[in-house]
């Protein structure tokens, strides 16, 4: 079945995908192929997403055997079809998969229904606005390093924070030209309390919308001007950076500040 989904191909369109959670079909000649979406992301620089088989009984589709990772690039052309509403995706526990015990919708904002999320972020609110200075969430990603950078989208430009080990794949997912890590923080919360205070400080909103992105991409694409002009900003920083101090959260912890922090700007010209 999947032979012909992961057949390499010299050419290739990758189709819309949906988001996880989603229940999608994939169409080849006069067979369709059901799954269930658990996971979509970027590894290497490609996108991928995370499937689980689904099969037909008494008109319902349920899962069937173990969840696999596709490289999108090797699909070529399929057709695609949205084959139900949302569900809940399970949980990865130890290398392995959970579904969903009740195939919930999913949480507003999130792939997860509220009973699984619970048990791997007890505190949701805490993904969006940190707040684990007062006491910790249970959430693994909050407490590792994270880095404030700027993006840049030809002539826009934001404000943003991610982990640290997520750089190269956060400014994909948005579509950035480039990216440049600014400093370097000890944990999410930290990282939150600094990208607010380099926003208010330098006025650089914290987003740029999907169609003011693609209005930027008719124009002209100089990406070593694009990072002198990220490295340019940077040094502006410093200069104020007395007063984004002075903005930010005192209980946040900062591992490099600006003079410190000598990473380079990323840019991106090799979107597949």
């Amino acid at each position: 079945m999947m032979e012909n989904l992961l057949a390499p191909l010299h050419t290739a369109e990758i189709p819309y995908i949906g988001s996880p959670g989603d229940m999608v079909s994939f169409i080849e000649g006069e067979e369709s192929f059901h799954y269930h979406v658990l996971d979509r992301s970027w590894h290497g620089g490609y996108p991928g997403m995370t499937l689980l088989p689904l099969e037909k009984r008494d008109e319902i589709l349920k899962g069937e055997g173990l969840p696999f990772r596709i490289d999108l690039m090797k699909i070529g052309e399929a057709s695609l079809r949205f084959s139900g509403p949302p569900l809940c995706v399970g949980r990865f526990v130890d290398g392995g998969y959970v579904p969903c015990p009740a195939s919930n919708p999913p949480a507003e904002g999130f792939s997860q229904c509220m009973e699984c999320l619970l048990r791997d972020i007890p505190d949701p609110a805490c993904v969006f606005e940190p707040h684990c200075h007062e006491e910790p969430c249970g959430a693994s990603f909050c407490q590792v390093p994270h880095v404030v950078y700027f993006t840049s989208f030809r002539s826009s430009l934001k404000v943003g924070m991610t982990q640290f080990r997520r750089m190269r794949e956060r400014a994909m997912e948005q579509g950035a030209d480039a990216m440049l890590p600014l400093f370097l923080l000890k944990d999410r919360f930290s990282a939150r309390s600094y990208e607010v205070a380099v926003s208010r400080t330098l006025a650089i909103p914290q987003v740029v919308r999907g169609n003011g992105k693609l209005r930027n991409t008719t124009k002209a694409k100089d990406l070593s001007k694009i990072g002198r002009d990220l490295l340019q900003l940077k040094e502006d920083l410093k200069m104020m950076w007395e007063d984004v101090e002075a903005s930010s959260h005192p209980k946040s912890f900062i591992l490099e500040d600006p003079g410190l922090c000598s990473m380079e700007p990323i840019l991106i010209d090799d979107y597949p």
